[in-house]
């Protein structure tokens, strides 16, 4: 269990995190609904689908990225409301806010900018402040790896984007 730390929230409760959280997992509802469309409208299976319509491993991908968000939004939410974690999440929350901006989510990504507008303390802690507190933590490697991992699959997004123009 992670220690508890000294606050830079100034809320107990997200409802515009949940609400975030509700829009990542729209976002595969509604592809899955598109697919399934696609395939009645032309009587195809979906590999035919896939076949003649390669872009669709873009909304896939995306819709992948949206599902791991939704996760990971779920786990900060629960950390926050019992205060561990904040700093840590606070900059996976301003990742989340650019990976989903670029992969086109602009409902969550507009979510999680009020989330952290809304509910982090800027005036007596800044971004740097958080940076050196995930540092000392020893955590500074999961939050570049999760980064990474995240930077890369949106990279992937936009590679079979222009793949398959």
């Amino acid at each position: 269990m992670a220690k508890k730390q000294k606050t830079i929230l100034k809320k107990s409760r997200f409802p515009f995190l949940k609400y975030a959280s509700n829009t990542c997992v729209l976002f595969p509802i509604l592809f899955i609904a598109m697919v399934v469309s696609i395939m009645m409208q032309f009587q195809m299976d979906y590999q035919t689908v896939i076949n003649e319509n390669p872009i669709l491993l873009v909304g896939f991908v995306v819709s992948i990225i949206n599902l791991l968000i939704w996760k990971s939004l779920k786990n900060i939410r629960i950390q926050l409301e019992a205060n561990e974690n904040v700093h840590f999440n606070r900059l996976m929350i301003y990742v989340y806010i650019f990976i989903l901006f670029v992969t086109l989510n602009y409902p969550s990504s507009f979510m999680l900018g009020l989330t952290a507008f809304k509910y982090f303390d800027w005036k007596k802690h800044s971004l740097q402040d958080s940076y050196y507190e995930v540092k000392k933590e020893s955590k500074l490697k999961w939050l570049i790896l999760m980064t990474l991992g995240y930077v890369v699959l949106a990279a992937l997004s936009f590679w079979f984007l222009n793949a398959f123009r």
